[in-house]
Parts: C-alpha cells; structure tokens; sequence
C-alpha cells in the first residue's frame, strides 16, 4: 500500500468548489488505485501532520502566492524543506 498525503493549500474559491467541489477531492478521483491510500491534510489551517506518515506527498494549488504573507506559507515552506531532507 502506497500512502500519499495530499496537502491542501486553501479552503478553494468558492464559486469553483460549489460547482466542481475541492480540488484535494479531484486527486483521489483522478488516481483510483486500490493500492493507494490518501488522507489531506489542510495546511492553511496548520494541518501538517508527520514527515514519515507518507510515502509521497502532494501539494495543491491555491489563490495564495508563496510571496503572501501567511503563517501558513512560511510553515509550509519549512515543513516542504524537511521533506527534501527526509527523502
């Protein structure tokens, strides 16, 4: 079983999740496989989880710019580099 944790960057804009729904529900949907299991985790609401809980890890995109100035954003930023290290 490959695990992938998707890392949602942003609530999503509302015009598009009523019509569409959120894009970190689209992944799954795009990539049925039985042999992998995903779980989201909502970064902008500090959500990070582990660094060893997944075998890969996908970001999804967001109205924010990494040059906003978000809590959120720097965190992530360090989490995404701690990734890197951890291979």
């Amino acid at each position: 079983m490959i695990k992938v944790v998707i890392l949602s960057a942003g609530p999503g804009l509302p015009e598009i999740v009523e019509e569409y729904g959120h894009s970190s529900d689209w992944i799954p949907e795009l990539l049925p496989d039985d042999e992998i299991e995903f779980s989201i985790r909502k970064i902008y609401e500090n959500d990070f989880g582990n660094l060893d809980e997944a075998d890969a890890w996908i970001i999804t995109g967001s109205k924010y710019s990494v040059y906003d100035k978000c809590d959120w954003i720097e965190d992530l930023k360090i989490f995404v580099s701690k990734l890197i290290s951890n291979n």
